[in-house]
C-alpha cells in the first residue's frame, strides 16, 4: 500500500484483523469509514447484514470528493438509492478525452 502514498488505511467489519496490523491497517465503524475516507472500496460477501448496505444515508455521510468502487455484488445498494454521474470533458494537446 505504500507504493500508492496512502496516508491511512481504514476498514471496518465484524471484528478487527490481525494480517491488518501488518499494513497499518485501522479497524474503524461503518460511519466514520465514510465520513473520512477519499476512496471506498466496498469487497464483501452477501449476506443480510450487507444487503442494501449502502443506501442513500450512507452515500451522504460520505465526502463529496470521495471515490466509491464497488467489486461485489449490486444488491449492496438500497433500490431507492439513484446515481448521480458527473463527466468532465477535457480536451488534450493529442485529442483524446478524459473523464
Amino acid at each position: 500500500m505504500r507504493a500508492f502514498s496512502i496516508g491511512r488505511l481504514l476498514y471496518t467489519g465484524t471484528k478487527p484483523k490481525p494480517e491488518a496490523e501488518k499494513i497499518q491497517g485501522e479497524f474503524v465503524d461503518f460511519d466514520k469509514l465514510l465520513r473520512e475516507s477519499d476512496v471506498v472500496i466496498a469487497c464483501a460477501s452477501l449476506n443480510e447484514k450487507t444487503k442494501h448496505l449502502f443506501n442513500k444515508e450512507a452515500f451522504s455521510k460520505m465526502k463529496k470528493t470521495a471515490i466509491f468502487i464497488n467489486t461485489s455484488r449490486f444488491l449492496y445498494f438500497s433500490k431507492n438509492v439513484k446515481f448521480k454521474v458527473e463527466i468532465k470533458k477535457k480536451k488534450k494537446k493529442n485529442k483524446r478525452w478524459t473523464c
